[in-house]
């Protein structure tokens, strides 16, 4: 799971995301939706690292 391994290296973490997912992500003008973050606890507390410099976040509450 890219949250347990790459927490403390962001650029890494972001970089996985682009390459599985065939995309580029930018910053303030990307959207990532985590589905059932609530199931993962540690996903849930790491996103407010992911978000502290170049994201946004917005917990939906479903």
């Amino acid at each position: 799971m890219y949250f347990e391994r790459y927490l403390n290296d962001l650029d890494t973490f972001f970089m996985l995301l682009q390459t599985h997912f065939g995309t580029k992500l930018t910053e303030r003008n990307s959207l990532i939706i985590f589905d059932k973050v609530q199931m993962f606890p540690q996903a849930k507390a790491a996103i407010k690292y992911l978000v502290a410099d170049a994201f946004d976040w917005k917990d939906a509450g479903l």
